[in-house]
């Protein structure tokens, strides 16, 4: 009897000591993306009330969406798709490529046809509407972690509609996929749907997976934002026609460009008869705090500023139609985008003469500890007048002052933010590092190797791999990139010097690169007596 006794111990001993031994379930580590503070506070309290998740972060916009998500590398992330900086789409696209592993669970007041093509067929495993309860959510959320594609019954049912709707034979989808999705309007899981159709919920997930592929070919998204997005947030600022007075002072001469932030024209002050640029934001923007953010600093860095090489600033504020607006010095020239596009890379001369005017803009920028934060060829203006080149930085939206932003709550820039353009940033603005003077040094260097060379340091098919090759990859060599032309070492070493890693091993000021260009600048060429830049 005691040894029997003694067996069972020693067996129920082991067998405790191998269930210990076993891993225990792990909670799926979720990251909520959401701009409403009220609905991300909601969504966080629900889910860790249960117990069942982990949230292991959170994010109010698109561009710290896809850094933090890079960090915590969470299981799912749940996205909101209309959201300050880039919007969901576009940073699950780029959070995709680099974790493809990752669930993303699309999460949005819209449930239109085009959005959800857009959402999924950049390899979204989920599609949930907003106003569904925290069971339904959960659903979504543990559908995905097996593998399986999640879709809303309201957005099933508009799929079906679309599909009845469709005139043309050829584009229909099939029956059994229209059956599938019809099964999905009805709060069929995939289980229920296998046991209807005689099948195995593998198959099933197979059959929604192939549906989906089928959906995006005959509805292509137009662009990253579906089309319903697009209109939602598009813009709303009327155009501006010549003659026409703005704020009863400015008359307009004529449109210079547009972009995504609104428009720029020509116009004069009439009392003063003094031309100017006006730069009219889009009146949604206003809802944008990061944007109105970024538009305040811009005005505030530009005012402090008074130097021949950075456009001037005259006013700003807000109009009585409710739009952002920036009055500046007039400056008719061409960006260096459109010129290198034109003639592929400058001469030497053409080289110094820029580029020694731009290291002065950043000289007098940096002496108001004011950080450009997105050097690149868009933001330098080059005109030719009376035979000499004059260059201007202009565009100061992501600049970084001290002094400005503390004003502003902020310090530099913030840890764990990226912002700037893919091909011009510094690996410290890549990988969201705290950001000093020397972010423009190594952005001015990709902006000048660009400019000798015709071609980008890096280039990459999409903005997360060029992050990554700036924070990583050793930088070429003007002439390992362009050995038909011939450098001067000096020059090849300044550049080199400019684009290294580490902010303590580069060149650290923009004097010391006027210095060293200025050394090597060439007289400009001559023509029929005449000097003749910019060919």
């Amino acid at each position: 009897m005691n040894q029997n006794r003694s067996t069972a111990h020693n067996l129920a001993y082991q067998a405790c000591a191998y269930m210990s031994s076993l891993p225990t379930e792990k909670k799926p580590r979720i990251f909520l993306v959401e701009d409403q503070p009220l609905t991300l506070a909601g969504i966080k309290m629900a889910l860790g009330d249960l117990g069942r998740y982990e949230i292991v972060g959170e994010a109010n916009n698109g561009v710290d969406a896809v850094a933090s998500v890079l960090l915590t590398r969470p299981d799912v992330v749940i996205m909101d798709v209309v959201i300050p900086g880039m919007d969901g789409i576009e940073a699950s696209a780029r959070i995709k490529h680099h974790l493809p592993d990752t669930r993303i669970i699309m999460f949005t007041s819209f449930g239109t046809s085009e959005v959800v093509t857009a959402a999924l067929s950049i390899g979204a495993e989920g599609y949930l509407l907003k106003n569904r309860s925290i069971d339904q959510i959960t659903n979504a959320i543990d559908t995905v972690m097996r593998g399986n594609i999640s879709i809303d019954p309201a957005v099933a049912d508009r799929l079906v509609r679309d599909n009845q709707t469709n005139t043309k034979t050829e584009n229909n989808l099939s029956p059994v996929e229209l059956q599938i999705l019809k099964f999905i309007r009805d709060g069929m899981d995939n289980k229920q749907i296998a046991d209807s159709l005689g099948t195995s919920e593998d198959a099933v997930a197979a059959a929604v997976r192939g549906l989906l592929r089928s959906y995006s070919k005959l509805h292509p998204m137009r662009q990253v934002l579906g089309e319903a997005v697009q209109e939602a947030i598009a813009p709303v600022t009327k155009t501006l026609h010549v003659g026409q007075m703005f704020e009863n002072k400015y008359r307009i001469d004529k449109q210079l460009g547009v972009g995504g932030a609104g428009k720029v024209y020509a116009a004069e002050h009439v009392m003063m008869a003094r031309p100017v640029a006006l730069k009219l934001m889009h009146r949604n923007l206003l809802s944008d705090p990061i944007v109105m953010q970024s538009f305040r600093k811009e005005a505030m860095s530009i005012a402090c500023l008074d130097h021949e090489n950075i456009i001037r600033l005259y006013d700003f504020g807000i109009s009585s139609q409710q739009e952002p607006y920036l009055i500046m010095e007039l400056f008719e020239g061409e960006n260096l985008r459109d010129i290198l596009t034109k003639q592929h890379h400058l001469t030497p001369a053409e080289f110094c003469a820029i580029f020694s005017q731009i290291c002065k803009a950043l000289s007098a920028a940096h002496s108001h500890n004011i950080i450009h934060c997105d050097i690149k060829p868009s933001n330098i203006l080059v005109r030719n007048r009376d035979g000499v080149l004059e260059a201007k930085l202009v565009d100061f939206g992501l600049a970084k002052s001290t002094e400005v932003d503390k004003k502003m709550t902020d310090s530099k820039t913030s840890e764990g933010t990226v912002s700037g353009t893919a091909p011009y940033m510094s690996p410290e603005q890549c990988t969201g590092q705290v950001l000093d003077e020397r972010t423009d040094i190594y952005s001015l260097g990709c902006v000048m190797f660009e400019a000798l060379t015709g071609e980008r340091v890096f280039s990459g098919k999409s903005a997360m791999e060029i992050f990554t090759q700036h924070a990583y990859d050793k930088a070429p060599t003007l002439a390992e990139r362009a050995p038909q032309l011939n450098f001067p070492e000096q020059l090849e070493n300044c550049i080199s010097n400019m684009l290294k890693k580490t902010p303590g091993e580069r060149i650290k000021t923009a004097a010391m690169v006027d210095e060293l260009i200025s050394a090597v600048a060439p007289p400009m060429p001559q023509q029929n007596g005449a000097v003749d830049p910019l060919r």
